[in-house]
């Protein structure tokens, strides 16, 4: 089953909604004013990706209540969260990159030129 048709029969089964994530394979350090305070336990730490799936209304509820409280959101996924649910994760695959920063067009460029080749 593909990690997209696994994502949506997920949401669909799960009031919370879910997302597309990979487990972290780097080492994460927590750091405090430019120093490492502490490595993490990476057993925990996924990455985000898209798609994230929520029901509409789910997700709107959960977008103006962010804004409402002037909170930070990074993701949707981030703005249901504080409503205090808590979306399931879908592992995806790490070909799935989020463009979040102007670097990660040349990696994005990579990838599609790959799969162009090898439709060919």
């Amino acid at each position: 089953q593909s990690s997209l048709n696994q994502l949506f029969a997920t949401a669909r089964d799960h009031q919370s909604g879910a997302i597309l994530a990979q487990p972290a394979t780097d080492t994460v350090k927590w750091e405090e004013g430019c120093t490492i305070t502490k490595t993490l336990d990476r057993t925990h730490v996924w990455l985000a990706q898209t798609p994230q799936v929520f029901s509409l209304e789910l997700l709107k509820s959960a977008m103006e209540q962010a804004r409402k409280d002037k909170k930070k959101i990074t993701d949707e996924a981030s703005a249901v969260e504080m409503l205090g649910l808590r979306p399931m994760l879908v592992e995806g695959h790490r070909d799935n990159i989020k463009i979040t920063v102007a670097e990660d067009l040349s990696l994005a460029a990579f990838f599609l030129d790959k799969i162009m080749k090898e439709s060919d």
